[in-house]
């Protein structure tokens, strides 16, 4: 079976790492209702081969990737073992369209099965930042249980680039209130970006907090923020907020 999975991927190849960045509007209520099967846990890297993969323009060189997924939590669909092995492919020279799933890592995993397979249920988001946590409860909602371990992943202490992209997959969701309960859950972290990142989202969900703050702080703060950060304020502004309120940014 060709497995066509077009991410954008940011990596040196060994060790098998990557910064998830998915390329256009996520949607990732989308995403997991499409899902059949939605785990959380530890990826292994467990092999890789040379392969080639079929373009309109061409034959590219390329690697299939072998990743087995010890399962931690089930968030939806019935309980696969005690894990899951998944292929995809990535191509050996750098292209825009592919990305690798971080691998050692702990993601959330979207997947469905065909035939014998399981695949990713979406190719340009295949999975979400995770940490560790207890098992779903029980009739949770499965996307209030992605929301819930992407609030784990705010609030506790997972690397910046984790909690940049969970900020990304909660930004993507509509107004909810397990998603406005995970963004403030990070409201006071040090790192102004992610701050104000939080704040905008907030914003494009009609709630203010942090705002006054976020204000003085774009008012004071020393240049070098990045620019998704004061793009992503602008927005949370102009769709949440009446106009007669907006301040500066």
């Amino acid at each position: 079976m060709r497995l066509y999975l077009r991410f954008l991927c940011c990596l040196a190849f060994q060790p098998l790492t990557a910064v998830a960045a998915p390329v256009g509007p996520l949607d990732v209520a989308s995403v997991v209702d499409r899902s059949g099967l939605i785990i959380a846990g530890s990826v292994l890297a467990v092999g890789t081969r040379k392969t080639t993969i079929p373009r309109n323009d061409g034959i590219i060189a390329a690697y299939e990737i072998t990743i087995r997924i010890t399962v931690m939590v089930v968030l939806k669909g019935q309980d696969p073992g005690p894990s899951v092995t998944v292929r995809y492919l990535l191509p050996e020279a750098y292209d825009p369209n592919f990305v690798a799933v971080p691998a050692p890592s702990y993601r959330i995993c979207f997947l469905i099965r065909i035939a014998d397979q399981w695949i990713f249920t979406d190719s340009t988001y295949p999975s979400a930042p995770g940490v560790p946590a207890a098992d779903r409860e029980a009739g949770m909602d499965p996307l209030d249980a992605v929301v819930r371990r992407l609030r784990d992943v705010l609030a506790g202490s997972a690397t910046r680039n984790d909690k940049v992209e969970a900020l990304a997959a909660l930004r993507s969701l509509p107004k909810r209130e397990s998603v406005e309960a995970a963004l403030l859950s990070d409201i006071t972290n040090p790192d102004p970006s992610i701050r104000l990142d939080i704040v905008g989202a907030l914003l494009a969900r009609g709630n203010t907090v942090g705002l006054r703050s976020a204000g003085a702080e774009l008012m004071t703060s020393e240049p070098g923020l990045p620019a998704y950060v004061l793009h992503n304020l602008r927005v949370g502004i102009s769709e949440g907020l009446p106009r007669r309120t907006h301040s500066p940014c």
